[in-house]
């Protein structure tokens, strides 16, 4: 019993929703409304009513202005449904009735018995045999079976300008209405790429392998950092110096001369990475400049902005695996030293001591296309989706910071590439706010430097 009751919900419940489709498709002809459907016949070879028969039937007996809900049910086209409506009209349904030969009662007392309705049953039967001739001739018939050319009809010149029509905002058609940062972003590396003012982006740093154990790469920086390793085995110490040698010639140095700088075990905890990444130890681990930056950014978030100690700092970020906010993997491959010299710079020093700081500030807003896709019609809008990294109020206006981890030689590279996205970061931030912005940086980890966007 329950089965069959869940059954019974479930298809009225699709019924109900085929019901609101047909209103909706009825409801809309402006001028007319042309419905074609068939029906195999009202009653069956022996006689007697069909379903649709005794639908017609069972509609033409009801008393009542509005038709019970099982006789509604009953229906399983949008052809039975209008039959049903057309059925109780007073003249219109005259022929459905005659057609099932209906001899009951009838009530059709209804508000809407005077619009004009005209129901015509044609004989199906009368239309199987035609005298149909086709006015091809059997050769073009053949040739076309074959998959051959056939000689061209001469078409009137309005067909062939409909056949010929190039909708003239084809562009726009490949552009989606709304846009990301990530698009942003790939959209000026495109430039870039055909101007040849850059080479590739985000591609892997360095792979490190599982014989060079004590050998770190810091590639991040674009150095290839050799650890010479005090008192240890002179064989393993230079297996790992010629391993990891060979690994910045072929990964990352792509036949360009790299300095090799050798340093002490004392001088690698000072180093970009703050501390030897434990990833860098597991065999053939990649490590990309996307995760780094993204570890980067997140460090930024959940850091208290407070001013610090290169030893403060590294207790505050293993404070951040405490709470669960990295994991120890991920901390250990987070740049104490590149975070210290951000707190330290005069940047960081500002956005420590300002009284009204926003991090990562979402916005959406409207943008004119043409400042990204050249080729867009004027007038042709973007939706643009963001998080602002950093902005900071100062006397009355906006600082507005992003950071960057992209590897440059400059950072003028870093303008050419974002210069775009940060005039619509700061254009958002004006809008959101209503404060405007008076200086717009983007803070390179890679360059320990923040460059100001005129």
């Amino acid at each position: 019993m329950p089965w069959f009751y869940v059954k019974d919900v479930k298809e009225a419940a699709l019924k109900a929703e085929e019901q609101r489709i047909l209103y909706v498709a009825l409801t809309r002809a402006r001028d007319k409304l042309f419905l074609t459907g068939f029906v195999k016949g009202f009653k069956n070879s022996a006689g007697k009513l069909s379903s649709l028969g005794e639908l017609i039937n069972n509609v033409a007996a009801v008393e009542g202005q509005q038709l019970p809900t099982d006789i509604i049910t009953q229906a399983n086209t949008y052809l039975e449904w209008l039959i049903m409506g057309f059925t109780r009209h007073l003249d219109g349904g005259n022929p459905l009735r005659v057609a099932i030969e209906y001899e009951g009662p009838t009530y059709f007392d209804l508000p809407d018995k005077k619009c004009r309705i005209k129901v015509e049953v044609h004989d199906g039967s009368l239309y199987g045999d035609l005298d149909y001739k086709a006015d091809i001739d059997e050769t073009t018939i053949n040739k076309v079976r074959e998959l051959q050319a056939v000689n061209s009809v001469e078409l009137p010149p309005e067909i062939e300008d409909r056949f010929n029509y190039t909708y003239p905002y084809s562009d726009a058609t490949r552009r989606t209405a709304k846009i990301s940062v990530s698009e942003l972003k790939r959209r000026f590396q495109e430039r870039e790429l055909e101007a040849g003012t850059i080479d590739t982006l985000n591609e892997p740093i360095i792979t490190v392998d599982a014989g060079a154990k004590r050998a770190v790469s810091d590639a991040i920086l674009g150095q290839a950092i050799k650890l010479d390793i005090r008192n240890a085995n002179s064989d393993a110490t230079n297996n790992a110096d010629s391993d990891a040698t060979n690994n910045v010639d072929s990964d990352v140095t792509s036949n360009t001369a790299v300095p090799t700088i050798t340093v002490s075990a004392d001088d690698l905890a000072n180093s970009v990475f703050g501390r030897k990444p434990q990833a860098l130890q597991s065999e053939e681990d990649v490590l990309t400049g996307a995760q780094w930056g993204t570890l980067m950014h997140e460090a930024m978030q959940w850091l208290p902005l407070a001013k610090y100690t290169q030893a403060s700092l590294t207790k505050e970020l293993d404070t951040l695996v405490t709470k669960g906010t990295f994991t120890e993997e991920e901390r250990n491959l987070l740049s104490d030293t590149s975070l210290y010299k951000f707190f330290s710079s005069d940047l960081g020093k500002r956005l420590i001591n300002a009284k009204r700081i926003e991090r990562e500030l979402p916005f959406s807003m409207l943008f004119e296309g043409k400042r990204v896709y050249d080729t867009l019609e004027d007038g042709e809008n973007l939706f643009l989706q963001g998080i602002i990294d950093t902005a900071f109020e100062e006397n009355g206006e906006w600082i507005l910071v992003d950071y960057k981890t992209d590897r440059v030689k400059s950072g003028e590279d870093l303008i050419k590439r974002y210069k775009i996205q940060m005039d619509l970061y700061k254009e958002a931030l004006q809008r959101l706010t209503g404060m405007p912005v008076k200086a717009c940086y983007i803070y390179s980890f890679r360059l320990h430097d923040a460059i100001i966007i005129d």
